[in-house]
């Protein structure tokens, strides 16, 4: 049950950690059509 609960930990890690950068981004998005560029490159990444 250890093993599990350490991969469900790291999977959520991540996730949250990009929600983040990218709620400020779309908040962003709409306020400048420039920001549409840099959202676009952390997609990809």
């Amino acid at each position: 049950m250890a093993s599990d609960g350490a991969v469900e930990v790291s999977e959520p890690q991540p996730q949250p950690f990009n929600a983040n950068k990218l709620e400020p981004a779309k908040r962003r998005n709409r306020a400048t059509s420039s920001a549409t560029s840099t959202p676009t490159h952390v997609n990809s990444g």
